[in-house]
């Protein structure tokens, strides 16, 4: 009943407690209100004022009522569509990054000069090699093995200096941080030394005793004086102060159980004592005494366990210092043998300052350029050589022609392949990026018309339904004629053209 008088007031509905609580008590309407409300009053089926006026107008507007066999739409389902669409856009987007990076690293790819000429078969058709070419080979060899071993000798030396300086920093601080933990040891200890020191059991039994002989003397002194005080009484009260024998015997009887009392005072005196006080004190003792023994134990293992992770680790602060201290020896002796080779065995153009791999190439590339702006054309083979072997160009092993005709050849080559890949690139990347965007396309008017499945643009697309007709016929029939041709194709490869023999040939390996 709450939940429907909520929906009613949230709705301006005039209906108060008193009109629908009938409803409930009857025992005719009872379930069937209840089921109704379990039903209708949940927010799969009941609609907010946003709801009811976007209904409201829609049906104003001629448009179809909802069917039996659909629901409304409400918030949830317009939220859902949205949700949907973002994140079909979202991975759309993010698949257009990552084509275009795809298509990026490929150019890249295609960019660069790889040789994929079968050096064998150029042997055999060019027997004979030049020497110089054999020793331009060697020397640019030369001059790149020293150079790889130059570069890694110094950055090897480099990082172990660093680790040395980092080493030396990290054992300062460490032995700073343990003189801390030992001097915070040391002052714990000496409070521990001088902490408060326990009363021996001999005193308290002491103790005792003297407290059981007061209350013995206070408890007599107690009887004396009400003793005394009883008889003066009675001896003022009385007429004739002469006592009869009956008087007497109870008198003396009186005074044989007031000596018998006495002589019991002090054994409950003691008892009283012993179960109040000296018991639970010495109780107190002794479990202080063993809380304090198991604190000592416990304090003597932490400060035991300390030492030893502080020797732990200055032993391996050693252990690496002494292993970074041989292998920068041994790095040093390295670096002395190798310094003395080259001076010894390298000429001077090796042993001039190397430069980088990629300082190389631009170098070599740029006496090309200068020399081609100048006109010259008399540049030397050696240099040619050793540009296209720094640009990872193979030469072949056996020729007879000149390096310009390599250069020749080469660049040739590199701008088919390069044309025929990019080509190949671009096609590839247009089919896949066409295919994903087809799938999103689909599933997009597939949320759409979910989302305006009860109103009236479920007919609606996103695109022009005959233009998309249109072009899925024409890409039918492009296929059709691509299966035709490579039909023809098939039938006429028993007569296969010389370039493609060369390119089998190539490729084919």
């Amino acid at each position: 009943m709450d939940d429907l008088l909520r929906a009613l007031k949230a709705r301006d509905i005039a209906l108060t407690r008193d009109d629908v609580q009938w409803a409930f008590d009857s025992p005719q309407t009872k379930d069937e209100i209840t089921a109704w409300v379990r039903e209708y009053l949940k927010p799969a089926t009941l609609l907010s004022k946003d709801e009811v006026k976007l209904h409201e107008n829609l049906r104003r507007q001629g448009i179809q009522p909802l069917t039996p066999g659909s629901h409304a739409v409400n918030e949830d389902d317009l939220l859902s569509a949205i949700e949907s669409l973002e994140s079909s856009t979202a991975a759309i987007e993010k698949h257009q990054k990552v084509l275009e990076g795809q298509k990026s690293a490929l150019q890249q790819l295609i960019g660069r000069n790889f040789s994929h000429e079968s050096v064998e078969t150029e042997r055999d058709e060019h027997p004979g090699l030049p020497d110089a070419h054999e020793s331009s080979r060697l020397k640019v060899a030369v001059e790149e093995t020293v150079e790889s071993i130059n570069e890694d000798v110094s950055t090897t030396s480099d990082m172990v200096t660093s680790t040395v300086r980092s080493l030396a920093t990290y054992a300062s601080e460490r032995l700073s941080s343990d003189d801390q933990t030992l001097e915070a040891i040391s002052k714990l200890d000496l409070q521990n030394s001088q902490g408060p020191q326990m009363t021996d059991t001999k005193i308290i039994e002491q103790w005792c005793r003297s407290l059981v002989s007061f209350r013995t003397a206070e408890v007599k002194a107690r009887i004396e004086s009400i003793y005394n005080s009883a008889v003066t009484e009675a001896s003022e009260g009385a007429v004739d102060t002469s006592l009869d024998s009956n008087s007497q015997q109870e008198k003396d009887a009186l005074q044989s159980e007031l000596q018998t009392l006495r002589e019991e005072i002090a054994s409950v005196a003691e008892m009283v004592v012993e179960n109040e006080l000296r018991k639970p004190v010495v109780t107190f003792i002794e479990r202080s005494a063993s809380e304090r023994v198991r604190a000592q134990r416990e304090w003597l293992d932490y400060v035991l366990s300390s030492f030893r992770y502080i020797i732990g680790r200055l032993d391996c602060l050693e252990a690496c210092a002494s292993d970074l201290n041989v292998f920068h020896s041994a790095l040093r002796e390295i670096n002395e043998a190798l310094e003395s080779s080259q001076s010894e065995n390298i000429s001077d153009a090796v042993a001039t300052p190397t430069t980088s791999h990629k300082t190389r190439h631009t170098s070599a590339y740029s006496e090309v350029i200068r020399a081609g702006r100048k006109g010259s054309a008399t540049l030397d083979d050696d240099d040619i050589l050793r540009l296209l072997r720094n640009l990872d160009i193979d030469i072949p092993s056996k020729t007879n022609s000149t390096a310009h005709a390599i250069v020749a050849n080469s660049l040739a080559s590199r701008s088919t392949r390069l044309q025929t890949q990019f080509t190949a690139a671009e096609l590839s990347t247009l089919q896949t990026l066409g295919e994903y965007l087809e799938h999103q396309d689909a599933n997009a008017q597939s949320a759409l018309s979910t989302l305006y499945a009860n109103t009236a643009y479920w007919t609606k697309s996103l695109s022009n339904p005959l233009l998309g007709a249109e072009i899925a016929s024409l890409e039918a029939a492009m296929n059709g004629v691509g299966t035709s041709i490579s039909k023809i194709e098939g039938n006429q490869g028993d007569v296969e053209p010389v370039g493609l023999k060369i390119m089998r040939r190539k490729w084919n390996r």
